[in-house]
């Protein structure tokens, strides 16, 4: 970060701030980097502009962010699913190392919201829980939902880019204990063809639904979202993911599955 602003004041500003003004901080912090042309903090800005025009005017997930990463779909998709229940007490799951406007809009959320991560995720606000999704200290059943955005690929998976320290696959046994403490799950994961690609998991569509099961939970709602080079991402049938791979024609995932999941 680019800033003369000790680290956690300027978090707290970009958190706190009015848009336009959070992202013109943003754009101002991280100068230098937009100035040598650093196409990855450009594209984070707009893509942070986006997400908060698409949770603004509801416009549908369709022919939206071309050259923009999956964050574009998977944030407003979780976004509007937990504003069904505007009384709901939530966890969200793998906080600490989202992007910012995610963060931003956690803590704008009028439910009473709780985090849990390896690392501290440091929310104002918000109460922080350091923990292993495969073990939580919660009691059973203590939220009404649970949000796992672009974190489930990475349990038990080489995150040494993160600076936390894990091991052993166990998306699993992470969706069972989410499924333990709430009584939906909502989740996100990079879709496409099956792969373990070392730091982070990959998924089919049938691969999650079984995963699902495996943790003893239920799909109420899978949505498969493609991206398509100078199109963008729009909605496609679960057979139209099976065969994609990761980065090809994307920044990212060239496809992400959205699921809300319930528990007995």
């Amino acid at each position: 970060m680019a800033s003369s602003l000790p680290r956690r004041a300027y978090r707290r500003l970009r958190l706190s701030l009015p848009q336009p003004w959070s992202a013109l901080l943003g754009a101002v912090s991280y100068s230098p980097k937009l100035l040598a042309g650093d196409a990855e903090t450009r594209r984070e800005l707009v893509e942070e502009r986006l997400i908060e025009r698409l949770l603004a005017d509801g416009q549908p997930l369709e022919g939206i962010g071309a050259g923009l990463s999956e964050r574009v779909v998977e944030v407003p998709w979780a976004m509007r699913a937990v504003a069904r229940d505007p009384a709901a007490r939530i966890l969200d799951a793998g906080t600490a190392f989202a992007p910012m406007v995610y963060k931003r809009l956690l803590v704008r959320l009028p439910q009473d919201v709780e985090l849990v991560d390896l690392a501290d995720a440091e929310l104002p606000g918000l109460r922080s829980h350091i923990a292993d999704l495969r073990s939580l200290p919660l009691e059973t059943k203590s939220f009404d939902a649970a949000l796992c955005i672009s974190t489930l690929e990475h349990v038990g998976m080489d995150n040494a880019q993160y600076g936390v320290a894990s091991g052993g696959r166990g998306d699993v046994t992470a969706l069972a204990e989410l499924g333990r403490v709430a009584r939906r799950v909502i989740v996100t994961v990079p879709g496409g063809a099956d792969a373990d690609m070392g730091w982070q998991n990959q998924y089919s569509p049938a691969t999650l639904r079984r995963i699902a099961a495996e943790a003893g939970l239920s799909v109420a709602r899978l949505e498969a979202f493609a991206h398509e080079a100078g199109a963008g991402w729009s909605p496609v049938s679960e057979d139209g993911v099976t065969a994609r791979e990761y980065g090809a024609g994307s920044v990212k995932a060239a496809a992400v599955l959205c699921a809300e999941l319930t528990s007995a």
